[in-house]
């Protein structure tokens, strides 16, 4: 920096520094006492200098060569360094002591010879040379650079306190104990709105304070200056100037005396409002989410970097069996998993130390000792974005994966056997099919079906149809190879699927011991329940290149077993499919006739054996064929099985015999009654007894002149609870009700016990062979016998001969039925034999013309 010289101009016309040494010869200059001063003054560290007005030299002694950094010995020369911020200053200073004789006294900063910069101070005093003017300055001089770094410092404290105390939020006082004087810092202003004059003693802050907190704050200032200790902290409720109350948090520090007196009180205020409510609120934060955490299903736990347990939610800890949450705490979180499981736990458990997110399902067995399964989440906790904690997440998913698992059965499984249901079973004979197709080998297929179900279900009740058929399908595991695929394929059809054979005599063999294992007695809540079923089998790829083709197949087989008598099994034949078509040949005329109305009865005429009058009509049924003419029911035999087809034959059937009776009777026929063949079918349906009463009644025809012919297998099949009702209300009305076929069945003399049966119909078969095989004459005589016991008409079926018919009269047959006096005749042939009232005709000729 630009530094100049002690020693200026200091007026008008006086020359500059002059750079040279002159001896100081001045007669009033008493160079003695001034040594003297200067030793004094040096042993106080004070220099001393002069200074020639006139010359512009300058002397100096050794203290102040130290404090300048001049040479150490006193000498003469060239003024000091001033430091030129301070130049302009000193130089008016030394003028202004020149021209006014005032004294000279400046603190200023002077350069050394090094280079330094120290503050120094520097007195002078001008003094006259006689009574001239003046022409010497003489002063002293002192380092006082310690001092002015010191008073440098503390100003610099001093501000930063004050700025300090200013900026701050906290509130910042001091209470001087002899003047009772409290001062605040502006922020106690800014915060709680009181004018400084308000708080400046203690009492004005005593009541502002609230009085609950008033004496408790009191004695513990008291304490503190009545005590050993310097410091103390204490929180209370200060009162604003809207009335409102703050809390604050004071601590407080007693300056004492060297007396060890009180003597000021300093310390600071924290308004704890803004944090009081952060706590509520924070307090509010974690009972909510506490709250939430307690509401949700899933177990939340909190895992330590350790692998401890740390925390775990109450619905958590009840999912597991915990009655006490803190029980699992410090637990090990992999080792709560089973063995198996803890490599993939502990998988998922690194990737979340690492920061990312891991997942597992896993299922673990409660303190309960029930399984669930959970699908588990877990992640790191981040506070400040550093790593603190874990949080896993388990969702209990064992009522998810149980209903999963319920819907895949439900759209796969039988609900009530376990087995596969039909679509499932067509796919896996699809695939299987197509592995044996490139494999080359062979694949069995069965077809099951129960025996009378249908009786079952209907008499018995769905329950214990339901029994008949989870029994039926637990036989069948029992039985199968585990190898095989079983299938329930809707009401009482099974399948049996064995993806590899070797021959057909494998499949056969199965299927016998199915059917036995299946035939075993079966008891349900103490009745005894018969079951039986029938198999058809079919091979692949013999019986068919595709799985529709062998379902197919093994259809066939079924069909014909049934119809050679059930409870039996068969494999598929190639000429079954003649069987098949003849019988689809068949539904399709019958379903023709229906459609076109060509169904006829004809009629078979009753005969009193004495006189051989008329005393009736066997409606028997025809149907005409638009080519070959009339033909007999055995041409569409496969429709009266459906029963669909039979019941629609019926209607027609029991519609045109009405009708011609209606016609004779137009006539004056007396045709005495008509007798029509009821099947099972009929009797199916419910309203069977209601239809032909209303047929009859809408006809005009009177029910006695019809009469309903019944075999006992309508009291066995299917419908069989309908009979009973049907075949009362038809009698109560007027038609009668003759049992045909009598002696063939098993249950025929109970039926005439339950029944309100009036005729029975000897059947041919004990007729034809009477007079040759004597079983079937006392079969026959005992049947008549009956017949008089209980008034019961009998009639003997199926008289060909003379011989039968005098065999018959001799045991007291009085009616009779056959070729030997009237084929089947149309409806006005019918009409002619009545009106005849015998039979005209030859036997013989009959005979031959049928």
């Amino acid at each position: 920096m630009d530094v100049s010289e002690w020693g200026m101009d200091l007026g008008k016309g006086s020359d500059p520094f002059l750079h040279r040494v002159v001896a100081l010869e001045h007669p009033d200059f008493q160079l003695g006492t001034i040594e003297f001063l200067a030793k004094a003054l040096a042993g106080a560290g004070v220099g001393t200098w002069q200074h020639d007005l006139v010359t512009g030299l300058i002397s100096w002694d050794a203290v102040t060569s130290q404090i300048f950094g001049r040479d150490p010995v006193p000498g003469c020369g060239a003024g000091f360094s001033i430091h030129e911020d301070d130049r302009e200053r000193v130089r008016l200073s030394l003028v202004h002591c020149i021209d006014n004789n005032k004294p000279f006294d400046v603190e200023c900063r002077a350069l050394r010879a090094d280079g330094i910069v120290r503050w120094i101070h520097a007195k002078a005093t001008a003094i006259e040379a006689g009574h001239g003017p003046k022409r010497y300055l003489a002063g002293i001089v002192t380092d006082i650079n310690e001092r002015k770094v010191a008073e440098a410092r503390l100003r610099e404290a001093e501000e930063r306190y004050r700025l300090i105390a200013r900026a701050t939020m906290d509130f910042v006082y001091e209470w001087d104990f002899k003047t009772d004087n409290l001062s605040w810092n502006d922020a106690f202003d800014r915060c709680f709105g009181h004018a400084p004059h308000e708080l400046e003693s203690l009492r004005s802050l005593y009541d502002k304070i609230h009085p609950d907190d008033a004496e408790m704050v009191l004695g513990e200032m008291r304490s503190l200056a009545a005590g050993d200790q310097s410091q103390a902290a204490v929180e209370y409720r200060l009162r604003k100037p809207d009335g409102t109350y703050a809390n604050v948090y004071a601590c407080s520090h007693m300056v004492r005396d060297s007396s060890g007196q009180p003597s000021r009180l300093v310390g600071s205020l924290l308004d704890l409002s803004a944090r009081k409510l952060t706590d509520v609120a924070l307090q509010q934060s974690e009972a909510l989410n506490r709250s939430i955490v307690e509401a949700v299903t899933e177990c939340v736990m909190l895992i330590g970097l350790d692998g401890k347990f740390e925390f775990i939610n109450g619905p958590g800890a009840r999912a597991v069996g915990l009655v006490d949450p803190s029980a699992l705490y410090g637990f090990d979180w992999i080792s709560f998993w089973p063995r198996e499981a803890r490599e993939t736990v502990s998988a998922a458990m690194s990737k979340a130390l690492s920061g990312g997110t891991g997942s597992f399902s896993e299922a673990t067995p409660t303190r309960l000792g029930v399984v669930k399964l959970w699908d588990v989440v877990i992640s790191a906790v981040l506070t400040d974005g550093t790593l603190t904690k874990l949080v896993a997440i388990a969702r209990d998913v064992t009522g998810r994966k149980e209903a999963q698992e319920a819907l895949v059965r439900a759209a796969t499984r039988d609900a009530l056997t376990g087995l596969m249901n039909r679509a499932t079973f067509q796919e896996v004979l699809s695939r299987r099919v197509t592995a044996i197709r490139e494999g080359g080998s062979q694949l069995g297929l069965m077809l099951l079906d129960l025996d009378n179900f249908k009786q079952v279900n209907d008499i018995e009740g769905h329950d214990v149809g339901d029994h008949l058929l989870a029994t039926v399908a637990r036989r069948m595991r029992e039985v199968a190879p585990s190898s095989a695929k079983l299938a329930r394929l809707g009401g009482d059809e099974f399948a049996v699927l064995m993806p590899s054979i070797t021959s057909a005599d494998e499949l056969d063999t199965l299927a016998c011991r199915l059917l036995e294992s299946i035939r075993a007695p079966l008891d349900h809540e103490g009745r005894r329940l018969d079951c039986s079923a029938t198999i058809g089998a079919a091979v692949f790829p013999q019986h068919g290149a595709t799985p529709q083709e062998l379902l197919k197949s093994a259809d066939i087989a079924l069909y014909v077993a049934k119809n050679q008598g059930r409870g039996r099994a068969m494999v598929f034949q190639a000429e079954h499919r003649a069987e098949i078509k003849a019988r689809q040949s068949m539904l399709n005329l019958a379903c023709g006739a229906i459609r076109n109305e060509r169904i006829v009865p004809y009629y078979q005429p009753k005969v009193e054996l004495e006189t051989r009058r008329v005393y009736g009509f066997e409606a028997l049924l025809r149907w005409r064929d638009s080519h070959s003419g009339v033909q007999l029911p055995s041409t569409i035999a496969a429709a009266f099985d459906d029963l669909d087809l039979a019941a629609k034959i019926s209607d027609q059937m029991v519609a045109q015999v009405i009708l011609d009776m209606r016609n004779w009777l137009d006539q004056g026929l007396d045709f005495h009654h008509v007798a029509v063949n009821a099947s099972a079918a009929e009797f199916r349906r419910n309203n069977f007894a209601e239809g032909v009463l209303e047929c009859l009644d809408r006809a005009g025809v009177p029910p006695n002149r019809f009469q309903l012919e019944v075999t006992e297998t309508v009291f066995l099949g299917r419908g069989s609870e309908y009979v009973d009702r049907a075949l009362k209300l038809l009698s109560q009305e007027g038609v009668s009700i003759a049992l045909d076929d009598f002696g063939t069945g098993y249950a025929s003399l109970r039926h005439l016990k339950d029944f309100p049966v009036d005729v029975i119909k000897i059947d041919q078969s004990f007729v034809r062979d009477m007079e040759t095989d004597p079983d079937n004459a006392a079969i026959v005589g005992a049947v008549l016998n009956l017949g008089r016991s209980l008034d019961i008409e009998v009639i003997a079926e199926g008289v060909e001969t003379r011989e039968q018919e005098q065999h018959l009269r001799e045991l007291g047959c009085r009616y009779g039925q056959g070729f030997l006096y009237s084929k089947a005749v149309t409806a006005e042939v019918a009409a002619e034999i009545v009106k005849g009232r015998t039979l005209a005709l030859s036997p013989r000729h009959r005979v031959q013309d049928e």
